[in-house]
Formats: structure tokens, sequence, C-alpha cells
């Protein structure tokens, strides 16, 4: 209940006309099935106010809220299955027209009141699209692997630099189990690791003989050097990014599984984000395609 107050008072903040306006401008709701934009905005919204980190947090947690959603406009709370097609399909500049319309209302407002200084934002506003930051990839060789511990319980036996292949062994599904060749960087990075007395790969600093178990603490610190840049990062957005370069570079889905661990392609798609570069070019090798094969059609026997 007291997010739902929360949530409400934010809520006043944003004009239902002037969103309903830019929802028409950009035809945000143009192959929408029952599901409004302005639900999709409180369902996302509902995420940063509850601090959700899934849809099932997000969908969970209004189903809860029902009666007073009613009020909000949304009668009934999303499926997880269409917040997800919403979040992917609808249009991000919809947000961006939103968020102009906030701007010069707050900015109105301060000038209405008598306001010496215009309102303004003390910091750099900057939004990212965190599934494919670069950065990811060539700070995190560890991409490919499918949890944290799979690295973490690395043994020394584990690694082959001549073959230059690292092996799997405590992965929770037999598709997890498995042997990945390793880039230059990765055994570079596990043979400088290989050169303590420990057996583990990843030594404790606190218990001599034990292995690290979480990654929290240097992954925050990391995250933190990293937001002073201008840049957000979150572990499992590496896979993600990894799933996508990999897939940009021309491989296949069902390699891509066995690299990832995973025993099924359906679950690989979740992680492959195609970018509007990639589908771009693809459609240009096709057109390149088509017009060979016309040329090909027009050439005399």
């Amino acid at each position: 209940m007291k997010v739902c107050s929360i949530f409400s008072q934010v809520l006043k903040l944003f004009s239902r006309g002037g969103f309903e306006k830019a929802v028409k401008q950009h035809k945000a709701e143009r192959h929408a099935r029952g599901f409004s934009s302005w639900g999709q905005f409180m369902a996302m919204l509902f995420c940063q106010v509850g601090g959700a980190h899934s849809l099932r947090e997000i969908c969970g947690g209004l189903a809860c809220c029902e009666g007073q959603l009613k009020h909000l406009g949304v009668p009934v709370a999303p499926k997880r299955s269409t917040l997800a097609y919403a979040n992917e399909h609808r249009p991000w500049e919809l947000y961006q027209t939103v968020f102009e319309q906030t701007l010069s209302q707050r900015q109105e407002l301060v000038r209405s009141q008598g306001g010496r200084k215009k309102f303004r934002f003390k910091n750099k506003l900057m939004s990212l699209d965190g599934s494919i930051i670069d950065l990811s990839v060539s700070m995190f060789d560890w991409a490919k692997f499918r949890r944290p511990d799979e690295v973490l319980g690395l043994r020394r036996e584990d690694i082959d630099l001549e073959r230059g292949q690292l092996h799997i062994r405590n992965g929770k599904s037999p598709a997890a189990r498995r042997t990945l060749d390793l880039t230059s960087e990765s055994r570079q990075i596990l043979s400088r690791r290989r050169e303590g007395k420990s057996p583990w790969i990843f030594p404790s600093q606190r218990t001599p003989g034990k292995r690290l178990t979480r990654l929290n603490g240097a992954h925050d610190r990391l995250c933190a050097r990293a937001v002073e840049k201008g840049v957000s990062l979150k572990f499992v957005l590496y896979k993600h990014t990894f799933a996508t370069r990999m897939a940009q570079a021309g491989v296949d889905l069902l390699t891509l599984a066995a690299i990832l661990g995973h025993s099924s392609i359906r679950i690989v798609q979740r992680y492959v984000h195609p970018t509007a570069d990639h589908k771009r070019a693809a459609m240009e090798r096709y057109d390149e395609s088509l017009r060979a094969g016309r040329d090909v059609e027009r050439r005399p026997n």
C-alpha cells in the first residue's frame, strides 16, 4: 500500500492528455491488443518505485494492487508475456517525448512561481541500452559462462593451455557441463591465474585453501567506477552482450547454445538482441542476393 501511495503521487507529475497525444504521434498502439501504452508506462514506473528486478515481480506486485490500478486507468495487471512483448515492440521515442513534455512542464512551473534560476539537472543525463554495450565484452571475457559459479569453481586441472581449452565440470545440467575453446585474451588471463600455488583459479584471499564464492563486492566496485564514467553495468547483461555479438558475427544459434551451456535454442533467443544496424545489414545482404538473382536470369543462354 505504501508503494501504491507513492506510485500515485509520482503519476501526478505526468499529464495523461500529453501522454495520449504522444502515443498518437508515435503510433505506439498501432498493433496493440488491449494492453495500452499507459499501462506499460505504469508497469515500468512501478518497477522503479517498487524496486522490482524481474517481470515476475512487476506483474505480481501490480496484481496485488488491482483495486488501486483501476483508478489509474488500468483495468487489470498485465501478464509477463504481454509486458515483455510491449517492452520489445513499443517505440522508445514515445518515452523520450514524455520526458521532454514533463521537463517543459517543470520549467514552466518554476517560471510561473517567480524562480530566478531555470529548472535544470545538475548532472548530465544518459540513457543507455545495456544489452548491447561493447564495454561489457571487452571488460569481461567471462560472458560466455552461464553462471558466476562456473567461473569461481574452476580448478587448475580444468585449464588446458596447450590446447587452449577450459572444462566446466560443475554445471547444473548436462548441457552446462562442457568444454570451451579459449580466446587469446582468456588464455592470457588464465595463464596468470595459474601461477599461484592454490588449486583454485580464483582462490579466497581471506580463507586459505578455499575459493571465492561471490563476486558481488568486486563487481559493485567496478560498477561504481563505470557509473563515474557515465556507463551503467549489470552482471546479467554481460551474457546478453556476448550472445548478441556472437550472433552478429555469424555464429548459428545451435553452436551458441552449446557455448552458453543451454540445451534449447529457444532459451538462447532470449539473450540475442539484433540491433538496428544488424537488421539493416541483413536486409542489404538480402537485397544484394535478389539483384544477383535477377542478373543471372537476364543473362542470355
